[in-house]
């Protein structure tokens, strides 16, 4: 076992279109942290935790987040984001989202997460949720190593 472990945070923003209401985009912001603890885990599959707190227009807000981050850029070409969130009637709803990598476009790639939400097995929403640029320096800054 490895005893240190490693976590950072992230800051997303962009929108979901829900299908009930398809022409109305709804801001969507999440803030979450991942973090290493089970090495053997992330080196054979890229899974990490994840936690924050996720907010969206007209739907909930602060809601706390919980779930996993799989960050596998050279096997599966992909960071999935899937985590769960409490929806307004305290329902538990799956997040789920892709950054689809390409070498050839590793900036737009790496900071474009194509999401989906749903309840259940059900889709209740999509949309395209973005790491902006000016959030790096928070991120990079926000790497933490600590003994477990």
């Amino acid at each position: 076992m490895i005893p240190v472990g490693f976590k950072q945070s992230e800051t997303m923003r962009g929108y979901l279109r829900f299908l009930d209401a398809p022409e109305k985009e709804r801001e969507v912001r999440f803030d979450c942290t991942y973090e290493v603890v089970d090495w053997s885990a992330c080196l054979s599959t890229g899974e990490t935790s994840l936690s924050g707190t996720f907010t969206c227009e007209d739907f909930v807000a602060e809601a706390p987040m919980a779930g996993k981050l799989f960050i596998d850029p050279l096997r599966r070409r992909k960071l999935i984001y899937d985590f769960t969130i409490d929806g307004p009637d305290s329902r538990p709803l799956r997040f789920y989202g892709e950054k689809r990598i390409d070498f050839l476009h590793l900036l737009s790639s790496m900071t474009t997460l194509y999401a989906r939400l749903m309840d259940g097995d059900k889709v209740i929403a999509t949309g395209v949720i973005r790491f902006e640029l000016r959030d790096l320096p928070a991120f990079l800054a926000s790497v933490r190593i600590f003994l477990r």
